[in-house]
Parts: structure tokens; sequence; C-alpha cells
């Protein structure tokens, strides 16, 4: 008789499945991440583990885990969900981080070991960061509308062309042929703004998971889209019927060409009006979001100067190596932070800069002007050299100074304080008000789904505290 020794190898799979391997979320979002265990001879139990990252990860904030499911001996595999929930209430993980996720499996190994899974990174966005995404998200939206009106009127010369044939050249297959291309150029056309539609609605109900947009540039939003698919549904599915005949029908073909090409105008037609509207409601919408950003930064330096004011006492007149550790932290991240935000000035300072070279707009020239000659990103990196320093005093002035400043250029550009601009614009260029407020009524239905969801985790928590005491006696 012979007996072969098997090895008996960690559990051989672990993942995290249905989920993408990099997302990006508010921190008032909820995520589902599914995760599966095997093992050849049986799973223990499955387990989660995460890490929170800051400053680029490079600085650790947070990590944890927990239990998903335990198995009996011989379940060679097992499934489990965790509800990744970075909010004040669940994890409570800072806005402006990455945290890895993984998920972990165990076997009845004699010692204690298990296998991790490969990570999803979460990437939780601030309102600002999340305004961002959505804008380059509708710029790129924006480049296929354009692309769009390139073709329609491709297509209108092609059928013009066709229209202008002598009756004899018309009825060749040749022109049957060319014919049934144009009318399959149309339906492409039409399929492609119906599909622009609905990524544009996907990404306003995207929007609305954030307070700070606003519910004017959503309606806008919603709005286009609507006529997109209303343009997709009735011109150009009109031209395309009349294109179809004309191929069909020699005897009726020139009236058919004349039907198809009156409609391909008024689709193009149509098609450069929105995009001069959105063009327009575009750089609204990015005047918005650079607006944000600007008091994003301004927060960051109030926040250290309120800091550094608020451990004064323990700051002042010590080096780094003798603060305490919770007051080391402040330092070392306020430092850290103060060259991320600087890029980000330097970075936000071009944008604007191109912006008014776009525009023309003399709000963004009176900043554009004001930046070169205050030259933040280089006060920034000034007050950087301050902090690691511990000059207390002077980082408390120069970060007031810097948020004061960022304020200023806000303020400057806030369409919100655009005083005697009424009338102009008016009517026309403004949305639904009807659509905006169902876009605030579907705001309000979000925040109590939220809340809904919270007090049903507190309650599940509850439950759970309950069930292991009764377990424990």
């Amino acid at each position: 008789l012979i007996f072969e020794r098997q090895s008996d190898n960690p559990p051989h799979h672990v993942d995290c499945v249905d989920v993408a391997p990099e997302i990006a979320i508010l921190r008032s979002e909820v995520v589902e991440i599914p995760m599966i265990g095997e093992d050849d001879y049986g799973m223990k139990e499955l387990s989660v583990e995460w890490e929170c990252w800051k400053r680029d990860g490079t600085n650790l904030v947070k990590k944890g885990g927990g239990v998903l499911a335990r198995f009996k001996p011989r379940i060679l595999s097992g499934s489990s969900t965790f509800l990744f929930d970075p909010g004040d209430k669940a994890l409570n993980l800072p806005e402006s981080t990455v945290v890895n996720v993984y998920a972990v499996a165990k076997d009845y190994y004699r010692t204690d070991r298990k296998e991790r899974s490969l990570p999803v990174k979460i990437h939780i966005l601030s309102p600002e960061e999340h305004a961002q995404l959505i804008q380059q998200n509708l710029e790129s939206k924006m480049a296929e509308l354009d692309d769009l009106v390139r073709r329609q009127e491709n297509l209108l010369d092609a059928t013009q062309e066709t229209q202008e044939m002598d009756p004899e050249e018309q009825n060749k297959d040749q022109t049957t042929k060319k014919i049934g291309r144009q009318e399959q150029e149309q339906k492409s056309i039409a399929d492609k703004l119906k599909q622009l539609s609905e990524e544009i609605k996907e990404l306003t109900m995207e929007a609305l998971k954030n307070k700070e947009m606003d519910p004017t540039d959503l309606a806008k939003m919603a709005e286009n889209a609507q006529k997109m698919q209303e343009l997709a549904e009735q011109q150009m599915k009109q031209a395309q019927q009349s294109l179809q005949q004309a191929q069909q029908n020699e005897q009726e073909r020139e009236e058919n060409l004349d039907d198809a090409a009156k409609k391909e105008e008024e689709a193009l037609e149509e098609l450069k009006e929105m995009q001069e509207k959105t063009a327009e409601d575009m750089q609204n919408m990015y005047a918005n979001t650079l607006v944000k950003r600007l008091r994003k930064i301004a927060k960051f330096e109030e926040d250290i100067a309120r800091d550094f004011q608020e451990n004064f006492t323990k700051l002042i007149g010590r080096r780094i190596v003798e603060l305490p550790d919770h007051v080391r932290n402040i330092v070392n991240d306020a430092y850290g932070f103060q060259g991320i935000y600087s890029r980000k000035a330097n970075g936000l300072q071009d944008e604007i800069s191109r912006f008014y070279d776009a525009t023309q707009d003399e709000k963004f020239g009176k900043v554009t002007k004001d930046m070169a000659e205050y030259r933040p990103a280089e006060k920034m990196e000034a007050n950087a050299g301050l902090i690691i320093k511990n000059h207390t005093g002077k980082v408390i002035e120069g970060s007031k100074k810097l948020a004061k400043k960022f304020n200023e250029w806000a303020d400057t550009l806030d369409p919100q304080d655009d005083g005697g601009g009424e009338g102009e614009g008016e009517g026309e260029g403004e949305p639904n008000e009807d659509l905006i407020a169902r876009l605030k009524e579907l705001l309000r239905l979000r925040q109590a789904e939220m809340d809904l969801r919270d007090k049903t985790l507190r309650l599940d928590a509850e439950a759970g505290v309950k069930a292991r005491e009764k377990f424990e006696e």
C-alpha cells in the first residue's frame, strides 16, 4: 500500500467579482462588492480587508476588515458581498483618498494562513472632483456631437448631388446602390444620436448624486438629451424612410429624394442649433466647475490656518520631531497636501487662461492677469517650506492670504454674482422650469433614499450586536 503526500496550498482562488478593478464614487455612495473563494479541501472563512491612502497613495489613513462568512468543513467554495460605505455612519473615510479593497480567504490548515485577491481600487471623490469628472465626460460627448454634425453635412451634400442628376442617371443601378448607402448612413447617424442621448441621460443621473451640481446645469443636460432623441426619431427617421422609398421606387425617385433632402436639411439645422447651444451650456458648466475648484483650494488653505491656530501653543518654538504625534501628523499632512494643491493651482491657472483665450470673457481675463501677477503656485510652495520648518505665525498668515486670494478669484468668476446680465440670454436659453422642478424632486428622493439606507445600516448593526450578546450568554 503506497500513500502519496498531497500538497495543500492556501485557498487557490479568491476574487472580487462583477465590479471594475478601479472605480470612482462620491462619499455619499455605497458600492456592493461580491466576493468568492474556493479551496480544494475546504473553505474556512471569507473576509474583507481594506486600506485607505491619501496624498497620492503615500500615507496610510486607516485600515480595517472583517469576516463576511464562515463555512463548515468540506465546503469547497463560498461567497458573500461587502457593502463599501465610506460615509460618516459607516467606515468614515475622508474625501480625496484611494481605498484598496481585498477579498480574503482562509482554509482549514493547521496554521492560520490566508490568500488575498487583487484589489478593487476605489477613489473617493470630493464634490468638486466629481463635478470636474462629469464636465470631462460631457466634453467627450460633445465631441461626438460635432462628428455627427459633420456626417450629416456630408450626407446632405451626397443627397443633393443625387438630386441634381438627370432622370436617366438617377435610374441607373449604380445610383440605386448609392442611395442605399445614403439610407444606411442616415440610419447610422440616427442610431448614434440616440445612443449619445442615452449616455447623456446616464451622465445626468450620475450628476444628480452630487449636491454641489447646479440644478439648472442638470436641467440643460437632460433637455439636450431629450432633443437628441426626438431629432433621431423624427426628421432623421423620415429622411431615412424617403431614401429607402427612393431606392425601391424608380418612378417616384425624384420626389422621394426631394423629401429626403428637405428632412436631412431640417435635421442638420437642428443639430447645428443644438451644437451651438450645447457649447454655450458647456462653457457655463465649465465656469461653475472652475469656481468650485478655486473654492476647494481656498478651503484647504483656511483649514491649514485653522489647524495651526488651534495648536499654536503646541507648535510654537518646537522642532517637528518634538511635536506630539497627532500634531506632527497635522504638520506632515499640511506639508504634503500643500505640494499637491500647488500643482492643482498651477493646472487651474492654465485652464482659466485657456478659457479666457477661447471665450474672451472679461471676468476670466481679469483673473488670468491677477493670477499671473500673484503666482499662487509659487506662494503655496513657499508656504510648504514654512510648514516643514514650523514657522507657525508665518504659516497662518500665508495660508490666510492664499485663501483670501482664491476666494476673491472665485467670487469674480461666479456667474451667480454677475449682476446686470439679466434680460440677455433669458427666455429661449433658459431650461424648462418643470424639468428643473423634477430634477430637484429627484434630488430630494435620493436624499430620502440615503437617509433610509443609513437607518437600515444602523438597525442591522444593532441587530448584529444583540445577536452576538445572545450567543455569548
